[in-house]
């Protein structure tokens, strides 16, 4: 992988952990990452503190694009998620209860400054 660039693609982003050591093997070989895809952002809430241009911090995701310097590009997210599963017309056994237990993680656990 010495001097190719590369492009990382995830299922899932939570607070970055596989992707931090993907980025390392990677430039430990001499690969250049450039940029990340990922199915799904959880949102979880990251560490910048909240301040006047961030009223509600950052999510991990941001954080993690900032750090390395690149595109961090998600599929969906838990607020599409939240969407989703709040539209009635959708046809799913325990929607409701499903909906309820999705929004009470996100909003222990998600950035919601969206």
């Amino acid at each position: 992988i010495k001097g190719l660039d590369l492009i990382h693609i995830d299922d899932t982003f939570t607070v970055g952990t596989s992707l931090e050591e993907s980025f390392g093997v990677v430039k430990h070989h001499g690969g250049n990452p450039k940029a990340c895809v990922v199915a799904f952002d959880r949102f979880q809430i990251g560490k910048t503190p909240k301040s006047k241009d961030h009223p509600h911090g950052k999510p991990k995701s941001k954080e993690f694009a900032e750090k390395y310097d690149i595109p961090l590009l998600s599929i969906a997210n838990v607020n599409d998620l939240v969407w989703g599963l709040s539209q009635k017309s959708l046809k799913l056994e325990r929607r409701e209860e499903i909906l309820k237990r999705v929004e009470d993680y996100q909003q222990a656990n998600c950035y919601l400054g969206v």
